[in-house]
C-alpha cells in the first residue's frame, strides 16, 4: 500500500470522533445527542468524501464500515483514498461518537494511528461525518501527520 495512503488513513481515522446529532425536523437541522445516549448510530455502508493531511495534502477518500456485535457497537472495515491504496479498520462507536485504530502492515513500515470521529444524523436522512486522527505511533514510517476529514453517507450495508 502506498505510504501516503495509510497515513491518511489516520484519520480515523474517522473522524475525530463521531459525536453528533440525531433527528431533526427535516429541514436539515439537526438536534444535538448527549453523551448519555449510548445507542450506536448506523454507520453501517459506504462514506465518501475528503481528507486533509498536513503531509499529502487534499485527497479523496473511501470509507466502507460494517457494525457488528449484539449491541451493535462493533467497527470494522476499508479505508482508501485517491492516492492509492486500501487498509482495514477496526474501533467501536457508542451514540454518535466513534474510535478507531488503524493497522498499517507493509515492507519496512508498519504501525498504528489512532482516531475519532462525529457522525450528524439529519432529520432529512442526510448523514454526515467528521473526523481526524492522531500521529502514528510508529512515527518513524510516516513523521508527525494530522489528517481531518469530512464523509458523506452514499449507501447502507446491512449490520451483523
Amino acid at each position: 500500500m502506498n505510504f501516503k495512503a495509510f497515513a491518511i488513513l489516520s484519520l480515523c481515522t474517522l473522524s475525530p470522533a463521531f459525536s453528533g446529532c440525531g433527528g431533526g425536523s427535516g429541514t436539515g437541522t439537526s438536534s444535538p445527542t448527549t453523551a448519555a445516549d449510548q445507542t450506536p448510530v448506523s454507520a453501517a455502508g459506504a462514506w465518501k468524501g475528503t481528507v486533509n493531511s498536513t503531509v499529502a495534502g487534499s485527497l479523496s477518500a473511501r470509507l466502507v464500515l460494517r457494525q457488528y456485535s449484539s449491541n451493535l457497537t462493533a467497527l470494522s472495515g476499508t479505508y482508501a483514498t485517491s492516492d492509492g491504496g486500501s487498509t482495514p479498520i477496526a474501533g467501536n462507536i457508542h451514540g454518535t461518537t466513534a474510535n478507531f485504530t488503524i493497522e498499517k502492515t507493509g515492507p519496512g513500515c508498519s504501525g498504528s494511528y489512532d482516531g475519532t470521529g462525529a457522525v450528524t444524523v439529519f432529520g432529512n436522512g442526510v448523514k454526515t461525518m467528521g473526523y481526524s486522527s492522531s500521529v502514528a505511533i510508529n512515527a518513524a514510517c510516516v513523521g508527525n501527520e494530522i489528517v481531518t476529514g469530512y464523509l458523506i453517507f452514499s449507501s447502507s450495508t446491512k449490520a451483523k
